[in-house]
């Protein structure tokens, strides 16, 4: 089995990461203060409320509340898995990658594929830069350059796109490689080219195509598409075969280009061809994909559901989109994406539409607009199509229901579901139990398959897990797993909602000297916070700082209740205390909130034994309470102005027990 990355590997890559940097690849920051500041990735702004901390290493919304570390922050903006993301950043910062409980075959086996990666995609983008000189400086690509042209496409979207061309030769990639000293059989598994039928030496895969680099979520090439130029031998599209890069239906063309504006949408277009994503991303439609000369597949829908919860497939009105339609709405509301059907005028795909409209770069189409706005929900236009064509009779009638069936048993809304079954029995004049027997049958039957699957995964080999590369071996150090978030003690206050921002004060020392939460700790000044939520957030600091030392902001967030999620962010960003003596502000804030906790106290007893008497009641035991809160502020007043301060300390448990002893008498 591949084994697990140490913990302190992991810390090691994150603190030698420079997070402004690599975030600032994504977004524009600038400075402020202590902090650097711009537009949030993951929603719609103006103002920017997304702060990036170098100090800390961390980053948070204030607008939208996302949070994390440099990891957490790639595996959200580029779509990646963990094993992926901490690979890549391990070799950024130059750390080699420890393996626990690995064998020697198993370690040399790993350090083979991620070589031969990073080989590929440098190689990938030596030849991604040659096609590219192809196309727009040399004369050979003058046809292709005039071909682009006439399919509409400008300059700006040809550059954005990094479309190439490849001659049709077919030696200009190999000649290069061998002369660079390539090692030709790398370039072969790659997809570059090919070994001669007849004699030595190796050809080009693509000659005399308009090259289509097909790029990860972080702009890497891991492959390519050509279409022919002109009439030939051979299919019209050729994509790169198979490779340790490339794996065909599990990439998405366009996907770098538009994962930014999917995010910020939260919503994606996903069409046919690649000159259809092009003349989308040219007239304003920026979050339009395709898959890469497939069908939709389950592994597509996946990674587009890490970018958007709500997708617009877009097919051709004729038969074959149709049935493309039919096929997609399935595999997109298995993927738990709220899927919509948009269907083009007969003999139109987006590519012809928008050649049509009028308009210049950036603006939307009205016509495409027209056929966005009309998009039905998924299950609905699968019901129509199949009520177009359903035989009237019981078993025409048996088949829709099926169909549909499947379909509505995918969905997570259980009104929406229960809305379905209505309609289906309604429309089709159908007993609606039988019809809700045909959904909870589906959804039975998948249940039982992912039971299968799941005991499948569990009884397979290790070596059969090393080869598919378990991306969830160490998720839990992106998710904060492992902090506490509770046991928080009774104090005898009513759970608070909102704290006095003063509170805040505490974890702003804490945070800044992580040192002090011993100190803290034996004060027990955790029991003087009134916010449940803030209160929470302390005593899983304080766990991790006792067993590790330090305190990582990123994994207190992911465990902070949404309700201070953004008041710990301006805490782990502040430096309030980062100057004076740390020791003495911690006493100070001790001192004051003690000295206001006893206040708020008997304010509350004389409170209530006013309202008691008013009623006609006798507040026995609140005149006791009383005469004990006095008590104990007498003491916290000796102990202050003689600076015994362990003495007032002590008295944090009996104000404690007295708060509790009036909640249990009411």
């Amino acid at each position: 089995m591949k084994g697990r990355i140490p913990e302190r590997v992991i810390a090691e890559i994150r603190d030698r990461a420079d997070i402004v940097e690599i975030i600032g690849r994504h977004v524009e920051l600038k400075r402020s203060g202590s902090s650097f500041i711009g537009l949030c990735p993951f929603h719609d702004e103006k103002t920017p409320s997304f702060n990036v901390n170098a100090a800390r290493q961390f980053f948070h919304c204030f607008g939208c509340r996302a949070s994390g570390d440099v990891i957490g922050f790639l595996m959200r903006v580029e779509g990646r898995e963990f094993m992926d993301v901490i690979e890549d950043l391990a070799q950024r910062v130059g750390i080699e990658l420890e393996r626990e409980e690995q064998s020697p075959r198993q370690a040399a086996e790993d350090a083979r594929r991620r070589s031969e990666k990073q080989q590929g995609l440098d190689l990938n983008e030596r030849v991604t830069r040659l096609y590219q000189r192809y196309l727009l400086e040399s004369d050979v690509g003058r046809e292709a350059r005039d071909y682009i042209a006439g399919r509409g496409i400008d300059e700006t979207i040809t550059e954005r796109f990094r479309l190439g061309f490849a001659p049709a030769t077919g030696d200009v990639v190999a000649q290069r490689l061998a002369d660079h000293g390539v090692d030709m059989a790398l370039a072969a598994r790659l997809g570059l080219v090919a070994k001669r039928r007849r004699g030595e030496g190796y050809h080009d895969r693509f000659w005399n195509r308009v090259i289509f680099p097909l790029m990860g979520v972080s702009s890497e090439v891991l492959g390519f598409g050509g279409r022919m130029l002109g009439e030939g031998d051979g299919p019209k599209y050729v994509n790169t075969p198979e490779t340790v890069l490339y794996h065909k239906g599990q990439a998405l063309y366009g996907l770098a280009q538009a994962a930014t504006a999917i995010r910020k949408r939260g919503e994606a277009l996903l069409v046919e061809g690649n000159f259809d994503v092009l003349q989308m991303h040219q007239h304003g439609f920026a979050n339009a994909v395709a898959p890469m000369g497939t069908a939709l597949t389950p592994q597509q829908a996946r990674m587009l559901k890490r970018f958007a919860q709500r997708a617009v497939a877009i097919f051709d009105g004729d038969k074959a989109g149709k049935a493309a339609a039919l096929r997609s709405v399935g595999v997109l509301l298995e993927a738990e994406i709220d899927t919509h059907i948009a269907t083009l005028p007969p003999g139109e795909d987006p590519d012809s539409l928008l050649r049509g409209a009028t308009g210049g770069e950036g603006e939307r189409a009205p016509a495409l607009m027209k056929v966005l706005d009309a998009a039905r929900p998924g299950i609905d236009y699968v019901l129509a199509e199949e009520r177009s064509s359903m035989e009237e009779s019981v078993p025409g009638r048996a088949r829709v229901v099926e169909r549909v069936a499947k379909l509505v048993g995918l969905l997570k809304s259980k009104v929406a579901q229960q809305l379905y079954v209505d309609r289906l029995a309604l429309e089709l004049s159908i007993d609606r139990r039988t019809v809700e027997r045909a959904v909870a049958g589906e959804r039975i039957s998948r249940q039982a398959a992912a039971r299968e699957a799941r005991a499948a995964q569990r009884s397979a080999s290790d070596s059969r897990r090393s080869v598919s590369g378990d991306p969830g071996a160490n998720a839990p150090h992106t998710s904060g797993a492992g902090i506490p978030t509770g046991g928080a003690p009774r104090s005898g206050v009513a759970p608070a909602t909102r704290f006095d921002p003063a509170e805040l004060d505490l974890l702003k020392i804490l945070l800044e000297h992580p040192r002090l939460f011993p100190r803290a700790e034996r004060a027990n000044l955790r029991r003087l916070l009134t916010s449940d939520a803030l209160r929470a957030t302390y005593a899983a600091a304080a766990s991790v700082q006792a067993e590790t030392g330090r305190v990582e902001i990123h994994r207190l967030l992911a465990s902070a209740d949404p309700l201070v999620r953004d008041a710990v962010a301006q805490a782990g960003t502040s430096q309030a205390f980062a100057g004076g003596d740390p020791n003495r502000a911690l006493d100070e804030w001790a001192l004051t909130a003690l000295r206001k906790r006893l206040g708020r106290l008997r304010k509350g007893i004389n409170t209530q034994i006013s309202r008691q008497q008013q009623e006609g009641g006798e507040p026995h035991n609140l005149l006791q309470a009383l005469v004990a809160s006095q008590e104990l502020t007498q003491r916290f007043d000796r102990a202050r102005r003689s600076r015994q301060l362990e003495e007032a300390w002590a008295l944090v448990p009996e104000l404690i027990q007295v708060e509790q002893d009036i909640d249990d008498t009411q």
